[in-house]
Order: C-alpha cells, then sequence, then structure tokens
C-alpha cells in the first residue's frame, strides 16, 4: 500500500497482511499468496526505537471498499497524531 504519512518521529504505513503476519503491498497479492485470515494493518515506524509497531487491525472477509480502507487510515493516524 502506498499510503505513508511522514510525523516528527516516525512515519505511519498501512500494509495488507496474512494471519502469519507476511505483509504485502496490494490486496491482489495478499489475495493471491497469503494464508489463512487477511488483515489490514496500521503501523507506526519510529525514528527513535528504528521498529515498527501496530497501531490497529482490520480482519478483511473480502476486499475492502475504499470508504472502509479511508476511514481505517483516518482512525490511525487521528491515533498517533493527537497531541
Amino acid at each position: 500500500m502506498k499510503a505513508k504519512t511522514e510525523t516528527k518521529n516516525g512515519y505511519i504505513y498501512f500494509a495488507y497482511e496474512d494471519y502469519y503476519g507476511v505483509q504485502f503491498g496490494s490486496w491482489a497479492a495478499a489475495e493471491k499468496n497469503g494464508e489463512g485470515p487477511l488483515y489490514l494493518v496500521g503501523y507506526f515506524y519510529s525514528y527513535y526505537y528504528y521498529r515498527n509497531e501496530p497501531i490497529d487491525e482490520m480482519r478483511l472477509k473480502s476486499r475492502p471498499t475504499i470508504g472502509a480502507v479511508k476511514q481505517f487510515i483516518k482512525d490511525c493516524k487521528e491515533c498517533i497524531m493527537e497531541e
């Protein structure tokens, strides 16, 4: 997924994942190569710790709508960027 948002301490990014945590850049790749249930996961990568941590995940039963993905991205950004 190409959605990436810079913050002052790192950045937020999103990926499709399968049950085992393998990340995919698109729904088509995840659906074709993923094993088990699929998820859309928001991550925060920290420049301070040089690692990523999950913010939230959404279990997917089928291809998500654009509106659902946009809302998920918005919610993850609000969670991290609250001051």
